[in-house]
């Protein structure tokens, strides 16, 4: 693939990414409010959930924003004892993050959620495609996945 053709795929994919958040925007309902959490802190959850656990750096890396912004979030979600911290034991210096066991209840319900709110786009376009394609679709998505998580 030419420079020219994969700039027309980042735009495609972007596009698809838009128009899937237009159609299907990421508003928290009175459930996800009762949870007490911002966008922002919401995310940095998700996030964290992705990675499993991580330092401050890589969840500011994977979430592009600042480390001061993880940083003040994380002390708030440690202080809902969503997360705690913990020092590298190979690494001194080093502190990471993981959940608690209230965050991974949390964490959990809020992918729940949004999943939820995805999940008719989801099946109709999934639906309105043959077998193959839709099998080749579900690849496209796990390989690109597998090298996002690369990164």
């Amino acid at each position: 693939m030419n420079d020219k053709e994969l700039m027309d795929l980042g735009r495609k994919i972007n596009e698809l990414v838009l128009r899937i958040e237009a159609k299907y925007p990421l508003k928290p309902n009175r459930e996800m409010s009762n949870l007490g959490l911002s966008k922002s802190k919401s995310n940095l959850l998700q996030y964290l959930d992705i990675l499993g656990e991580g330092t401050i750096t890589k969840l500011s890396k994977i979430s592009n924003t600042s480390y001061s912004f993880v940083d003040r979030n994380i002390k708030e979600l440690e202080q809902q004892r969503l997360v705690k911290k913990y020092i590298n034991p190979t690494n001194k210096r080093e502190k990471y993050v993981k959940f608690t066991l209230k965050g991974d209840k949390v964490v959990q319900r809020i992918n729940d959620y949004y999943i939820s709110l995805r999940f008719g786009l989801i099946a109709k376009i999934v639906n309105s495609i043959d077998e193959e394609k839709s099998k080749s679709l579900r690849e496209i998505v796990d390989f690109s996945l597998d090298k996002l998580r690369a990164y």
